[in-house]
């Protein structure tokens, strides 16, 4: 394979979206609140896409599914993407 057919993925947080860009979650950082994280539906795979972003970069609006969840700065950014 060549070095021009080679696809190279970016992980990046779920903060540094833009709105309207989806994007696949590919891990989710080990911390005290990822076990919630898990229980609201954000796992390996899904598609994620943020939709909103809050005042002053405190919060932001992602969607997961048929979901709209609100997340903290910090809890978005345990959330590891990349853009397909």
């Amino acid at each position: 394979m060549s070095d021009k057919n080679k696809i190279i993925q970016v992980v990046k947080s779920a903060n540094d979206l833009d709105i309207g860009i989806p994007a696949r979650i590919a891990y989710l950082e080990d911390n005290s609140i990822t076990s919630k994280l898990l229980a609201l539906g954000i796992i390996s795979g899904k598609i994620i896409e943020k939709v909103q972003k809050g005042p002053f970069g405190g919060s932001a609006c992602f969607q997961i599914d048929n979901h709209l969840l609100a997340l903290r700065h910090e809890e978005a950014a345990l959330i590891k993407v990349t853009i397909e």
